[in-house]
């Protein structure tokens, strides 16, 4: 989401600048509020969306619903910044929650998955 954001069109940051996301959980309803622009501690932006539970933007420029939210993730999700790992035998994989918006792909029939979560305390975003 880093790269996402650098890349982002000028009218599309200043529309997004000091905008917040609105988070509905989907299956126990609570909701959370966070930047849409988030600053990592190493001083990098980058996007913060969710293509489950985001059911809004406010921003200082006015509302923004599915139409925007839906924009925003198809933008993010082209080719050039989507990384897709291909398993092999006894692979880790590790990513910062902060920089990605990440997804499970189906798996063949029969096929199984192992997933450990590891989390490791950082400063939060801002």
């Amino acid at each position: 989401m880093v790269s996402a954001y650098r890349h982002l069109p000028p009218h599309w940051k200043h529309l997004l600048e000091g905008a917040v996301g609105i988070h509905v959980h989907p299956l126990w309803g609570g909701t959370a509020r966070h930047p849409v622009i988030t600053m990592l501690p190493d001083g990098r932006q980058a996007l913060y969306l969710n293509h489950v539970a985001m059911s809004g933007i406010e921003s200082p420029r006015g509302t923004h619903g599915p139409g925007l939210i839906d924009s925003l993730i198809a933008y993010a999700t082209q080719e050039d910044f989507v990384y897709r790992h291909c398993w092999g035998p006894d692979e880790i994989l590790a990513w910062d929650n902060n920089t990605v918006m990440h997804r499970a792909t189906p798996l063949l029939p029969g096929a199984h998955r192992v997933m450990h979560r590891l989390a490791v305390a950082s400063p939060q975003p801002h």
